[in-house]
């Protein structure tokens, strides 16, 4: 329970305690259908390339999802720390955007 609970909080930061929480729900529903790179992100979500960069360095750095090795043209992949607690990041995010 206390691995669930950090997630928690953890996603909780991530997505309301930080600027740009909206845009990493869309780029995490996003790979948890299929891997993406960051261009095919970028045209998906219609966003900066860079935004998206962003965005994914912070997820990477926060376990959040995982990449292939290679640094052009890396593909991301959803965690198993994300996979695992797939309910939580489904009830966290269940609200961010009804008002968008």
């Amino acid at each position: 329970m206390l691995i669930e609970d950090q997630f928690r909080k953890h996603l909780l930061h991530l997505i309301y305690g930080t600027k740009g929480g909206y845009t990493r729900v869309r780029i995490i529903q996003l790979i948890l259908k299929r891997p993406f790179n960051a261009n095919q992100l970028t045209k998906e979500l219609a966003l900066d390339y860079k935004t998206v960069q962003h965005h994914l360095r912070v997820m990477l750095e926060n376990d959040i999802i995982t990449s292939s090795k290679i640094k052009y043209g890396a593909v991301y992949f959803a965690s198993h720390l994300l996979k695992d607690n797939l309910d939580i990041f489904k009830d966290v995010s269940k609200n961010l955007g009804k008002d968008k």
